[in-house]
């Protein structure tokens, strides 16, 4: 991480300092304070507030001026300076890739991560403006030419706060131990300190996998769940046997178990089944056109939650003819289906 947080206070100020809804607006002791009740954080005694923040502009995270018989704090970012002097070191190529990558830093960790970022992204935006008003109108309309469809799901994920986020992050990369707030749905909320090992996100839902007190079995929780999360001071040893791309295999969270390879045959009606000869299901794919114009694929392919569910968003247009296992099983699932559809 780009900072060194010594407590959630920390977390909390330099939250507000990043969204303050402009590139470099002041704020005053008091905007801090406001900014922190509207993240629902306690507010801390003035004395308290004003130490903290003048420790963030001696770490270097935060900028201070007197104003009259007051302080102003700002985040610590040369945008100014990047803002002013973007035409000497970037290109019209950086400048595009960069809005590129803002538009599309669309999860919700990277979004976060990104915040950090902030001033290459408002140098590029008013580089690629300037460059529009000069005549070179092409680059400026770059968002009407780019779009990248991902969402497979009608639901619409909770958004998660940075004050949440942020520290959960700082834990996840500095290695130190974590302390959640956690509102299980049917369970009281309870205080709960973590190994934090690693953040997943799926479809827009974030989760923290930690360990916690002598169980061995790692723990995954919702982190839109997480009321409130703080970054402690004492540090732990990351265990070197653990895996996280191991365990998103494994766990039963993200769907992804399998369970060994299947030879899998399936019948695709006319014109339903181009996209599997363009993206192959596995590299030993072959395929078979039959008189009526359907499309036979035989390949070998993992026996997981995922293939299920992609072959089901076919409906109809798709027929698995083997494993038989699997055709029974979705065989059954379809007379379900058809009798709760039928009831009159």
């Amino acid at each position: 991480m780009a900072h060194q947080f010594d407590s959630q206070l920390d977390v909390s100020i330099l939250s507000v300092l990043l969204d303050d809804g402009g590139p470099r607006r002041w704020m005053s002791t008091q905007d801090v304070a406001r900014g922190l009740a509207a993240l629902e954080v306690a507010e801390p005694p003035a004395e308290v507030l004003q130490q903290r923040l003048v420790l963030l502009v001696a770490d270097g995270s935060a900028e201070c001026r007197a104003e009259g018989r007051g302080l102003m704090w700002r985040r610590a970012e040369c945008a100014g300076k990047v803002l002013a002097n973007a035409d000497t070191w970037l290109s019209d190529e950086e400048a595009l890739a960069l809005q590129v990558l803002k538009r599309f830093a669309g999860r919700q960790i990277t979004s976060v991560m990104a915040t950090l970022l902030r001033p290459l992204f408002d140098a590029a935006e008013s580089k690629l403006r300037r460059r529009g008003r000069e005549g070179c109108a092409g680059r400026i309309a770059w968002h009407r030419k780019l779009s990248v469809v991902e969402r497979s799901s009608p639901l619409v994920p909770p958004r998660l706060r940075e004050t949440v986020l942020l520290p959960v992050l700082t834990a996840v990369f500095e290695e130190r131990n974590l302390e959640v707030v956690y509102r299980p749905r049917f369970e009281p909320e309870r205080k709960r300190v973590l190994m934090p090992l690693g953040v997943v996100e799926k479809a827009g839902m974030v989760y923290l996998v930690g360990l916690e007190d002598e169980d061995p079995a790692p723990q995954c929780l919702r982190l839109d769940r997480v009321h409130a999360a703080h970054a402690l001071k004492e540090r732990f040893i990351y265990p070197d046997h653990f895996s996280l791309a191991d365990y998103v295999e494994e766990a039963a969270e993200f769907g992804l178990h399998a369970d060994g390879n299947i030879k899998l045959a399936v019948r695709f009606a006319k014109g339903c089944g181009d996209i599997v000869r363009d993206a192959p299901i596995s590299p030993d794919q072959t395929e078979e056109i039959g008189p009526d114009g359907s499309l036979v694929v035989r390949c070998t392919v993992e026996m997981a939650d995922w293939l299920v569910r992609w072959l089901r968003s076919f409906g109809p247009q798709a027929e698995v003819l083997e494993p038989v296992s699997l055709r029974r099983a979705l065989a059954h699932e379809v007379k379900t289906m058809a009798r709760a559809y039928c009831r009159s």
